[in-house]
């Protein structure tokens, strides 16, 4: 969200959608919003520490928040990945396994 946050696109209202859901046995949760999207070029490296799509952008960040995420669920056996369409928006999913407790 800090991202959608971070990297909206001035020229438009900025929305944010946040869903969860159960899907078998895993969860799965995402985060849609109008932000600036991602060139499908860039999609498959923003989960690459340090990687910012425009390095010169006056929008502060360091490239490492996404590739927290995706190492946070890889541990958890869990998997991210995104859609985005440039000038359009970007969609976040974080699945993962989904655990039932009892007491």
């Amino acid at each position: 969200m800090g991202n959608a946050l971070k990297y909206r696109d001035a020229l438009r209202p900025l929305r944010i959608e946040v869903e969860g859901k159960t899907h078998h046995q895993k969860v799965i949760y995402s985060i849609k919003d109008t932000g600036i999207g991602i060139s499908p070029r860039h999609l498959e490296k923003i989960w690459n520490v340090f990687f910012r799509v425009n390095p010169l952008s006056p929008v502060a960040g360091e490239g490492i928040g996404l590739s927290f995420v995706k190492r946070i669920a890889d541990k958890h056996k869990g998997r991210i990945w995104a859609e985005s369409t440039e000038g359009v928006g970007s969609t976040f999913h974080v699945e993962l396994q989904r655990n039932e407790f009892s007491e």
